[in-house]
């Protein structure tokens, strides 16, 4: 439900997204009006990720192709493909509900379509390549031109959202590995992402895969894990998630039921620097923005 199978017309449409999709249609038309089957097959891929990411769609197609076969067996008097159709018919949308497949949302979808218009368009322009050598040299050079202004187009494609660790993150990183026991049990800031596992929000997400310290908010490895440990992460990430959304969350006794030996902070929060301060948990380190805080036992 809500935007999950939803298409993003934000993804879909980025950049010169709309000139690839040109250029694809054209070669889909030009390998078709000459027999290439290679054009259907990729036709019917971009197709079947339609269908495999709006499930919906079967039972509007299956009705409308069932009447087609029901009539062509009425007309030839072939009675099982007019049984046929009549199953068909009774495939729409009034009798079947199908479910969207988790595994496979639309936005996947519309990222992976890269490989079949590559495809068409490189097909298309194989098609009527020139068999002349200085209109060859002119298709090379037209080529090159091309890729420089594709190149050129994708220096700032990183959405700075999605950069969660920073130069800053990689000093604490060392600072961290230095300078705390092995058997350390950090607290990390967090945030929603899949239904199965919750994410970091900061540089404390690389303390487990870089240092090899515990942390509240584990790698999305743990779901192929033990079911307890990743039932009391999620628990954990859960917590620090509410506690960004203003809930009354005891931070002290989280902290202490889960035996935390460090708090990592930094303004991406929810775990922020001037939070924890007012704890009266020691700063250890102060670098860049981030400031790890140590728990001591009383």
């Amino acid at each position: 439900g809500g935007s999950y199978g939803r298409l993003s017309y934000d993804l879909m449409w980025i950049g010169p997204n709309e000139w690839l999709v040109a250029l694809a249609l054209l070669g889909a038309l030009l390998g078709v009006a000459r027999r290439q089957r290679a054009t259907t097959i990729l036709t019917l891929w971009v197709g079947g990720l339609v269908v495999l990411t709006n499930p919906w769609l079967i039972s509007f197609v299956l009705p409308s192709v069932g009447v087609i076969v029901l009539i062509v067996g009425i007309v030839q008097r072939r009675w099982r493909w007019a049984g046929m159709g009549l199953l068909l018919l009774a495939i729409n949308p009034a009798t079947v509900h199908l479910p969207f497949l988790w595994l496979l949302p639309v936005d996947i979808a519309a990222i992976s379509l890269f490989l079949p218009l590559s495809s068409l368009i490189g097909g298309g322009v194989a098609l009527i390549w020139p068999s002349r050598r200085w209109l060859q040299i002119g298709g090379v050079c037209a080529l090159i031109g091309i890729a420089l202004w594709g190149a050129q187009q994708q220096r700032n494609i990183v959405n700075p959202i999605t950069v969660l660790a920073t130069t800053d993150d990689r000093v604490a990183m060392r600072w961290i590995d230095e300078h705390t026991p092995t058997d350390a049990r950090f607290l990390i800031n967090a945030a929603p992402w899949l239904p199965t596992i919750e994410r970091g929000n900061d540089g404390g997400w690389w303390i487990t895969p870089l240092t090899g310290r515990w942390t509240s908010t584990p790698p999305v490895l743990i779901t192929y894990g033990d079911p307890t440990a990743l039932r009391i992460a999620r628990q954990l990430s859960q917590q620090v998630i509410a506690i960004g959304n203003g809930q009354p969350i005891d931070l002290v006794q989280l902290i202490t039921d889960a035996q935390i030996d460090y708090i990592y902070t930094s303004p991406a929060g929810p775990l922020t620097p001037a939070q924890i301060a007012g704890l009266g948990y020691e700063p250890v380190y102060t670098q860049g923005g981030v400031v790890i805080y140590q728990v001591r036992a009383p």
